[in-house]
């Protein structure tokens, strides 16, 4: 008999847990599973890469709209969750084998308001809270938040040195395990096409949301201390977000608009991460990023900034630079990695090697083990 799985998720817009969560439905045998996906808000452009054997369904069309505004401000203010709560059992109706929130803040929220229509709730964690807790605009208070973690039977981690902080952070008595994101390496490296690097000036990329986590100032700022030095570097940034009209003002202010190429939400990147030089990431906090790992795959050499993401699948410069998070570390180490041939060959290699280790076919096994325990 089918096991009935109800994943919930914030949205499914361009970032790396949403990209996380359609890779996993991808992935899963429909013949053992029955699975619906509830999105807190209807959005994002990953909706329509939800496997046709999902049920997709919804709690609000957008996030900040009138229902949902009237209903986190009682909440936020009051600390009464009727209003939401009413919401969440409306449309969340009948009975599971599990209920797994996806991500942290809003999806956790709603699940622990459900959590009876499931024999086993699991909650899963994509960030390094103590780093980023970004949840707070979710949760009236940290013990709220800590008393929904409490609620659960299992908590997943993306990361095992993000399984480690959480536990530093939140002494919640559940059992935890780590399953990293599927890495479909034949998928990516097919999707990626042959692109290679040949450009007439080095080429740099990033990829991600233009959000406040990643940073995307820092490599503006790096790419105008590249014009002071006299370099010649094209930098790309792959991704939408907030920030991009305040990122764009940056360039024009540093003047380093020509320098700096604003590609938009590119689906898939892989092209884009094949055909640089080097890639880069200069945020404030991953957890297990997933487009570190994809770079790797497809054999770009990575320079990214200290982070729980970093220094797990980099391990400290073995696969690749691991920098500081001021502008001049970055600078240094995106310095090293272009001036010198030899050791951005050396950490195409170890960054192929690496990529090797994250197997989807086991992530996949350790989902199917959250069921059998």
């Amino acid at each position: 008999m089918k096991k009935k799985i109800l994943f919930l998720i914030n949205s499914l817009a361009g970032g790396g847990a949403e990209k996380a969560m359609i890779d996993l439905l991808q992935h899963l045998d429909y013949a053992r599973y029955e699975v619906s996906l509830c999105l807190v808000f209807r959005t994002g452009c990953y909706i329509q890469d939800v496997p046709p054997q999902v049920r997709l369904f919804h709690l609000y069309e957008q996030e900040r709209n009138f229902p949902h505004r009237k209903s986190m401000k009682l909440y936020r203010r009051q600390g009464c969750r009727l209003l939401l709560r009413l919401c969440a059992r409306w449309k969340i109706r009948g009975h599971y084998d599990a209920i797994i929130s996806f991500l942290e803040g809003d999806a956790l929220l709603f699940h622990d308001m459900v959590r009876d229509r499931a024999e086993r709730n699991i909650a899963w964690v994509h960030c390094d809270l103590p780093a980023f807790h970004w949840t707070r605009r979710a949760f009236r208070t940290d013990d709220d938040e800590r008393t929904a973690y409490s609620h659960m039977d299992r908590i997943v981690f993306c990361s095992r040195l993000t399984m480690e902080s959480f536990e530093r952070f939140y002494d919640v008595p559940v059992p935890k395990c780590c399953i990293y994101n599927v890495i479909d390496l034949e998928q990516i490296r097919r999707a990626a096409g042959d692109a290679a690097p040949a450009h007439a000036i080095p080429v740099v990329t990033a990829v991600g949301s233009l959000s406040e986590v990643k940073c995307h100032d820092r490599l503006i700022r790096v790419a105008r201390m590249c014009r002071d030095a006299g370099r010649k570097v094209h930098f790309r940034i792959v991704g939408t977000g907030a920030l991009e009209a305040p990122l764009k003002q940056l360039c024009k202010e540093l003047d380093v608009s020509d320098m700096v190429e604003f590609l938009g939400f590119r689906k898939p990147p892989y092209p884009f991460m094949k055909s640089s030089d080097v890639f880069i990431s200069t945020s404030r906090s991953e957890a297990a990023s997933l487009v570190l790992c994809e770079a790797m795959a497809v054999g770009t050499p990575v320079v990214a900034t200290r982070t729980m993401a970093a220094e797990e699948f980099l391990e400290d410069n073995r696969y690749g630079i691991v920098t500081g998070h001021s502008d001049e570390e970055i600078y240094e180490g995106l310095q090293r990695m272009l001036d010198d041939p030899q050791l951005r060959d050396h950490y195409r290699k170890q960054g192929l090697q690496r990529a090797e280790q994250f197997s989807s076919v086991r992530t996949m096994q350790q989902f199917d083990e959250l069921f059998n325990d």
